[in-house]
């Protein structure tokens, strides 16, 4: 099979972060979202005296705080058992973009179809490609051993016409 973008790199913890900081983006807008009415509970039942809402807040609080760090510690915990996994040397991983994207490292083969990506996202230390609602994967974006960045992404326009491509 011919590929018309190669990229090689190796996964770092800058990636991760930004990686699962994108994934969770939800649970973090959620998370300021509730201290925010929280807040605005608390301040309206203060005045009254109401002590209910006073813990309440302090839960919501701390509650925010817990989904603001979520995505830093999951993204810690992933990124030390695969290097921990591999003996504490991240692997080099090959992404290739063809006819399909084939994602290769040491020990494993990934063949997806432009089908599948339902959202692109073009990070500082790489690109997250979001598969149905629920699953987002990362690959570096380092080093382009064939084509370039521009070229990715007007093949990625080319084959996924649906996605909005950012220029």
């Amino acid at each position: 099979m011919e590929y018309r973008i190669e990229i090689v790199g190796k996964e770092t913890m800058k990636l991760y972060r930004q990686l699962y900081y994108k994934a969770f983006s939800f649970s973090v807008a959620l998370g300021a979202v509730l201290l925010f009415f929280a807040a605005i509970l608390s301040t309206v039942d203060a005045a009254e005296g109401n002590p209910f809402f006073s813990g309440s807040f302090l839960f919501c609080a701390l509650y925010s705080v817990l989904l603001f760090l979520l995505p830093e510690l999951v993204a810690r915990t992933a990124y030390r058992n695969k290097t921990k996994y591999y003996d504490n040397t991240m692997p080099e991983s090959i992404a290739r973009f063809g006819e399909q994207i084939r994602i290769e490292d040491v020990d494993s083969s990934h063949m997806i179809p432009y089908e599948k990506l339902t959202k692109i996202y073009f990070l500082k230390d790489g690109i997250a490609f979001k598969l149905g609602k629920q699953k987002i994967l990362g690959i570096p974006n380092e080093t382009f051993t064939k084509g370039s960045l521009l070229e990715l992404k007007q093949l990625l326009r080319e084959k996924c016409p649906d996605l909005k491509i950012p220029e």
